[in-house]
């Protein structure tokens, strides 16, 4: 479960992304905005709350050390359609949704440090995430 940001939202309102830490931004998405500094690839995802189905974009980060103790990279994550945020931001969109998963529905950014650490934006890994228990749900 994420922290609440009641006292930036009630005074900024709906922000535009979250970081992978359920922080709300209130600027253009970009990987060097992200909360994680070491990141090597970020992604920007549509997600939804499994209770109200809210929608929600939010970021998420793979570093060295994620690499170190095994995580797959997002790239493969992608590929294999198992990418996956966590909790959704605690934004209040429902009495349980802080409590609640989160479905990955679009990778709508994908971005990756170059060799000399610049970030490069990589269209292909930009795809839906198709979750067959939340498509008949609709």
């Amino acid at each position: 479960m994420h922290q609440h940001y009641t006292d930036i939202t009630g005074k900024l309102g709906e922000p535009q992304w979250y970081d992978e830490c359920g922080v709300p931004r209130y600027c253009d998405f970009h990987p060097s905005r992200v909360n994680n500094i070491y990141a090597n690839e970020v992604v920007l995802l549509e997600i939804v709350c499994q209770n109200c189905g809210q929608l929600f974009q939010a970021a998420m980060t793979q570093d060295s050390f994620d690499i170190i103790s095994g995580r797959s990279m997002l790239a493969e994550q992608i590929i294999n359609q198992t990418i996956h945020y966590g909790d959704p931001p605690n934004s209040g969109c429902c009495p349980v949704g802080a409590t609640m998963n989160s479905i990955p529905l679009w990778v709508i950014e994908y971005w990756q440090r170059g060799a000399i650490m610049q970030w490069e934006r990589v269209s292909e890994y930009e795809v839906e995430i198709v979750n067959e228990a939340y498509q008949t749900s609709l």
